[in-house]
């Protein structure tokens, strides 16, 4: 069951841009934060008990941070409370990530561990330097997040963090991949 609960509000959140499009546009603001509330405080019933890395502290801040600006949006009836969301996601992975080269092993290191234990002294620094592009792409795209949520309009706003932002991103997923088997022959 609660990976059932795990993947719907996932999914959910995935698309929380249009979401809150829809809701601006046919709900009173207070009763979208509400039920946007309501999804995230089932997020965190379908949170395991025991943390699975480190990383979940911020998965939890994250969670915590969003409640919050919920709340706000519901207790002043302002949606623009609702549409920081996806600033704050950006700045939590940024968290994850530069943390990561600090505290090494990087993310992508981990995450390329899972297939390829025995990764060689090149492939470490590949994986530490596509962090660091990882982590610039987070911070362009919280800016851009931020922007969006003060100064755009809603439609504007949902486009961007609910279809640009994911393609950007699968765009940077396909060139590290490519580099990978055109340059590095991994």
């Amino acid at each position: 069951m609660k990976i059932l609960l795990s993947v719907l509000t996932g999914a959910a959140l995935f698309l929380y841009p249009f979401a809150v499009y829809f809701g601006i546009t046919h709900l009173h603001v207070s009763h979208l934060a509400l039920a946007l509330l309501s999804l995230l405080l089932l997020r965190v019933l379908a949170l395991p008990k025991k943390p699975a890395d480190n990383n979940r502290r911020f998965y939890l801040a994250t969670l915590l941070i969003t409640i919050t600006l919920c709340l706000l949006a519901a207790w002043r009836a302002d949606a623009l409370y609702l549409k920081f969301y996806p600033v704050v996601v950006n700045l939590s992975f940024l968290c994850v990530f530069g943390l990561s080269l600090r505290y090494p092993p990087s993310v992508i290191e981990r995450i390329a561990r899972i297939k390829y234990p025995d990764i060689p002294p090149a492939g470490v620094q590949h994986a530490r330097n596509f962090t660091v592009i990882w982590c610039v792409f987070f911070i362009l795209n919280a800016s851009v997040a931020f922007y969006t949520a003060v100064y755009a309009d809603t439609a504007t706003w949902a486009l961007y963090n609910g279809l640009i932002a994911y393609a950007l991103m699968g765009c940077l997923f396909a060139a590290e991949w490519l580099y990978r088997k055109l340059v590095l022959k991994v």
